[in-house]
């Protein structure tokens, strides 16, 4: 295509800038990078030039003999303009960058396989299942045979009801929210501060007095719920008249008979319970501030090095609740047990990272960041037992503080999109690897009066998407 502007069909200027023009006549500004929150801003622009005459002579005449190579720091005024305050057309001496990234994480659950309740109860005096009988002689409601020979025996078929594992997952991904801002320094260094925050993901599961297929045995034994929670104090002894004596009798005994006779043989609240509920919930945080330097680069790569302090934040908490009827349906706080164990990891250390961007073309950019961290994890553990009626009733609680170390290796692979300068944006998944955490995979011990669960080293898997926008001002 002829460059306009020249005239004469063999005049030799035309003739020059045809040839420097190229097949379209459009001249090519150079590639230039802005550095943003994830990286660095492609700018390529193909521009179209007239050039007339007196243009022309000049260029041959030596004012622009000596071609000067541009550089990529040589930006020029924003193309489109855009009604926005982004972008300056000195990007090359610094200035803020923002960014908001929507992600969607799914993270390691850590519990474990271990027995909560299961069907029947205990008939801790016998006076649930022994033959009783009114004396035709004298009237009185008697025992026909020992209670002592049933004391302590389990009635109903020990049927698992539920178990930790019902809360373990599989794991839900859990929506959540980073945020960043910047500076970028005129020798091309940035400052970033960010965070991550994801939103509480709970797991939850129960059993109550229906068991698959209403099949709760001939007497009914199997409409109860039973925990082994053991050493507990008496204002845990749950409703008095509880369960009901089935065994077959002599004389005319009304149903209230049955329930004097076997009032208090189910003691305790975990014991003939109606009701067991169990929660798993975890929160997510994370918080950064970082040195980014450009290592090297050319026209379509760049490697930065990343160094910073990090904070990472994971909490969890499992939550049982028991709840004891009556014989009647009624139950109040006094016939509830609430069993909590919270674990917290609070992760304090630096990492290193190194990012390598690759421009792929029509403002398309390939990026993968490898990151390697240390930190302190300060753990702190909470384990306690308490009544349904809140600050009624004496507690059972025990709480630890241990310190590990956790080394951290992430992994992030994304591709951005540049569509004017001043925009990124990006999406990509993330991959943060966590060694020698602390959790409860079996978090409830069952010794009310002396609670030590045990807890352990873990290893925590974060993965998921993510994707956002990137602002430079």
């Amino acid at each position: 295509m002829a460059v306009d502007g020249a005239s004469g069909a063999d005049d030799p200027t035309r003739r020059w800038l045809n040839d420097m023009a190229g097949p379209e006549g459009k001249w090519f500004r150079p590639v230039s990078f802005v550095l943003t929150s994830e990286g660095f801003m492609f700018n390529f622009i193909l521009k179209k030039r007239n050039w007339p005459a007196w243009v022309a002579a000049l260029l041959l005449g030596g004012v622009a003999g000596q071609v000067q190579q541009a550089k990529a720091d040589d930006i020029g005024v924003a193309d489109p303009i855009l009604p926005l305050p982004l972008y300056h057309p000195r990007a090359d001496k610094g200035g803020l960058f923002v960014s908001t990234s929507f992600v969607m994480y799914q993270q390691t659950n850590p519990l474990s396989h271990q027995g909560v309740a299961y069907r029947g109860f205990v008939d801790v005096d016998g006076t649930a299942q022994n033959r009783i009988g009114i004396n035709p002689q004298t009237g009185v409601l008697q025992n026909l045979t020992s209670p002592a020979q049933f004391a302590g025996s389990f009635v109903g078929s020990n049927q698992e009801a539920l178990n930790v594992n019902s809360v373990s997952g599989p794991s839900s991904f859990q929506p959540g929210m980073k945020i960043e801002a910047g500076w970028k320094f005129n020798d091309g260094t940035s400052l970033t501060v960010n965070g991550l925050w994801l939103a509480q993901v709970s797991y939850t599961s129960a059993a109550t007095l229906a068991p698959r297929g209403l099949q709760v045995g001939g007497n009914y034994a199997d409409s109860f719920l039973y925990a082994p929670v053991y050493n507990f104090l008496p204002d845990y002894a749950g409703p008095f008249f509880d369960v009901i004596n089935s065994s077959p009798t002599l004389g005319n005994l009304t149903i209230q008979d049955r329930i004097n006779r076997a009032g208090g043989t189910a003691y305790g609240i975990w014991n003939a319970a109606e009701a067991m509920t169990q929660e798993f919930t975890q929160r997510l945080q994370t918080y950064n501030i970082d040195v980014r330097m450009p290592v090297y680069e050319n026209e379509t790569y760049r490697l930065s090095g990343i160094v910073g302090a990090r904070m990472f934040w994971i909490w969890e908490r499992y939550k049982w609740r028991t709840i004891d009827y009556d014989i009647t349906g009624q139950a109040g706080g006094l016939d509830q047990a609430i069993y909590t164990n919270i674990v917290s990891n609070r992760m304090y250390g630096a990492h290193l990272a190194c990012q390598n961007e690759w421009y792929l073309g029509h403002g398309f950019a390939f990026n993968f960041i490898a990151d390697a961290g240390l930190m302190i994890d300060v753990v702190k553990t909470r384990a306690k037992f308490e009544l349904g009626e809140k600050y009624v009733g004496p507690a059972s609680k025990r709480g630890r503080n241990m310190y590990t170390l956790v080394p951290e290796l992430a992994g992030t692979f994304g591709i951005s999109w540049y569509p004017v300068e001043g925009i990124e944006m990006k999406v990509g998944y993330d991959v943060m690897a966590l060694f020698n955490t602390i959790s409860s995979r079996h978090p409830i011990d069952f010794n009310f009066g002396a609670m030590d669960p045990a807890y352990e080293s873990q290893f925590r898997l974060i993965n998921g998407f993510t994707a956002g926008i990137a602002l430079v001002f």
